[in-house]
C-alpha cells in the first residue's frame, strides 16, 4: 500500500489570512513605488506616515571633482558641467548648498526647493584661492577705447611735447601706434587734439575719433598706412559737417552718419554719402539681426521707432508715438524677438515685442534706468540705476533685482548669462545675478573694464599718479 503524502499547500484558512495580506501588501508597494516614480517622498508626521511632493535641484559647477554639501551632509562630488548634478526627492523648504575643493573658494548660497518643481543653479562658477591676475602694462597716459572684443586697448597722451595715440595688445605682445610720426604738416588742432570719443573699426586695423575744433566737432579716421598712420577727415572727405558718426560693426569699411537729421551708410573710401536712409533722426542702432532701429523724429513733435534694411528699404513702424527724448539707446535679440528702448532723457525703459510692426505689446519698466544689454542667450535684459541691478526674464516675464553696496558706475555681462560684472565706488568685482558669491578683484573705481573674449580674461586699469595700471585676471572659462 502507498503512502499518502500530506499536502503542503496552506490551508484553506491560513490562504484565507495571507493572501489578503500578501495583496495588500503588494497593492501598498506598488502604490509607494508609483508615489515615488512621481515625484512623492514618504514623511512620518505626528505618527502618521504621509506622502509629500518633492522637488529637485540641479547643479552645475566649475571645476570637477568638487564635493557637494546639503545642510552640512556631504552628497556627492560635482561632475562634467554639462553633464549636471541631480539631487532629487527633496521634500519641499530651504536648503543650505555648500561646495568644496581645496585650492578654490567655497561657493555657498541657499536654495529654494517647491513641490513638483525643479531649482537650478546651473551657473556655478568656483574661483580659485590664488587668483590669476598679471599687470599687463604701467604707463603714462590716458584710457581712451577698448575694442569689442576685448583684445586692444588705445591710450592717448604727450610724450616730449609730442601727441600720440597707441594700441596696447591686452596680452602685452604688441603695440600699434594710430597717430602719425609726423604732425608737423598736420593742421593745428590736429597737433594737439582734443579728444573726446574714440572706437576701434570691426578688426581693430583702424580708429575713429571725435575732436573739438573750436565749435566744430570734427570725425578722423585713423588708419595704419605702412610704417606710418594716414588720417581721413571725415568732414573734408564728405564735404558736411556730420553731426554723429560711428562704426557699422559688422564692415570694416563701413560708417553710419548723420547730417542735418539725415541718416546714411557710407564708406571710408567714399567721396559722398549718397543716399539718406531716414530723415529726421533722433538716434539709430545697427544691431546683429542686421537690422537699422531708429528714432524718427515726427511733425506733431512726438517720436516714432522704426527698422529697416541697411540700404533703407522694408521699413516697418514699431511705436507709432513715445515721449520725445534728446536720445534714445535700442538693443534687440533675435532669438526672443524683443526690442528694449531706453530714453536718454529720462532712464525710461520700454521692451516692445514682438518688435515687427504688428500686435506690439508694450511693456514699460520703469525709470532712471543706465544703459541696457541683452545676455549672450539672449533672453535676460540687464540693466540698473544708481545702486541697483536688474535681469528681466524674456521668458519668465519676471525681473529680479539685488541692491549694491556703493554707487555703480558700470554693470556689464561676464561670460555666461549669470554672472555680472559691477564697477563703483566698491572697486570692481563678479557677482551672481542675485549678488551671490562676489568676487572682488580691486577695491577702487576702475577706468577701463574689458573683456579679451579671445582669452576668456577680463582686462581692467585705473589710474594712479597720472599712470594708467593694467591689469589681466583669467577666469576658469
Amino acid at each position: 500500500m502507498t503512502k499518502k503524502t500530506p499536502s503542503r499547500k496552506p490551508s484553506r484558512k491560513v490562504r484565507l489570512i495571507l493572501y489578503p495580506i500578501i495583496g495588500t501588501l503588494f497593492v501598498f508597494v506598488l502604490g509607494a513605488l508609483l508615489m515615488l516614480a512621481n515625484g512623492f517622498w514618504p514623511e512620518m508626521s505626528e505618527g502618521k506616515l504621509a506622502f509629500k511632493k518633492t522637488g529637485m535641484i540641479i547643479l552645475a559647477a566649475r571645476p570637477l571633482d568638487a564635493s557637494i554639501y546639503v545642510n552640512g551632509k556631504y552628497k556627492e562630488k560635482t561632475s562634467f558641467y554639462l553633464l549636471p548634478n541631480k539631487l532629487n526627492n527633496l521634500l519641499p523648504g530651504d536648503y543650505k548648498i555648500r561646495i568644496e575643493k581645496k585650492g578654490y573658494r567655497t561657493w555657498e548660497k541657499t536654495i529654494k526647493v517647491e513641490p513638483g518643481l525643479v531649482a537650478w543653479a546651473n551657473y556655478i562658477l568656483m574661483f580659485a584661492d590664488k587668483l590669476d591676475i598679471q599687470q599687463v602694462k604701467d604707463f603714462s597716459g590716458t584710457p581712451a577705447a577698448t575694442s569689442d572684443n576685448g583684445r586692444y586697448l588705445l591710450y592717448t597722451g604727450t610724450k616730449e611735447g609730442k601727441f600720440f595715440s597707441t594700441s596696447q595688445e591686452a596680452n602685452g605682445l604688441s603695440t600699434r601706434s594710430f597717430w602719425p610720426k609726423d604732425s608737423s604738416t598736420l593742421p593745428d588742432w590736429l597737433k594737439s587734439p582734443t579728444i573726446t570719443a574714440a572706437s576701434f573699426s570691426q578688426n581693430s586695423d583702424k580708429v575713429l575719433y571725435t575732436i573739438k575744433n573750436g565749435e566744430v566737432t570734427e570725425y578722423v579716421v585713423a588708419e595704419a598706412n605702412g610704417s606710418d598712420v594716414k588720417l581721413v577727415i571725415l568732414n573734408e572727405q564728405f564735404k558736411v559737417a556730420p553731426v554723429r558718426a560711428s562704426w557699422n560693426p559688422y564692415d570694416n569699411e563701413g560708417l553710419f552718419v548723420t547730417v542735418a537729421e539725415k541718416l546714411y551708410h557710407a564708406k571710408i573710401t567714399a567721396s559722398t554719402l549718397g543716399n539718406a536712409i531716414a530723415t529726421n533722426v533722433v538716434s539709430y542702432k545697427y544691431e546683429a539681426n542686421r537690422q537699422l532701429y531708429f528714432a524718427v523724429r515726427m511733425a506733431s513733435g512726438n517720436v516714432q521707432i522704426e527698422k529697416s534694411n541697411l540700404d533703407g528699404n522694408n521699413k516697418v513702424i514699431i511705436l507709432d508715438s513715445i515721449v520725445p527724448a534728446a536720445g534714445y539707446q535700442f538693443t534687440h535679440t533675435s532669438q526672443g524677438d524683443m526690442l528694449a528702448v531706453r530714453s536718454a532723457d529720462t532712464g525710461d525703459l520700454l521692451l516692445v515685442y514682438p518688435a515687427n510692426g504688428e500686435n506690439n505689446v508694450v511693456l514699460r519698466l520703469g525709470k532712471s534706468y543706465k544703459d541696457i544689454a541683452w545676455s549672450k542667450n539672449g533672453l535676460k535684459l540687464l540693466y540698473y540705476d544708481g545702486t541697483t541691478i536688474y535681469r528681466y526674464d524674456s521668458e519668465k516675464k519676471k525681473e529680479s533685482h539685488f541692491a549694491s553696496l556703493g554707487a555703480i558706475t558700470s554693470v556689464r555681462w561676464y561670460y555666461d548669462d549669470c554672472h555680472f560684472l559691477v564697477n563703483g565706488d566698491d572697486g570692481l568685482r563678479i557677482s551672481e545675478y542675485d549678488g551671490g558669491n562676489p568676487l572682488a578683484l580691486s577695491f577702487s573705481p576702475q577706468k577701463i573694464v574689458a573683456l579679451d573674449t579671445q582669452n576668456y580674461s577680463l582686462v581692467y586699469g585705473e589710474t594712479k599718479d597720472s599712470a594708467v595700471e593694467y591689469f589681466r585676471f583669467t577666469s576658469q572659462y
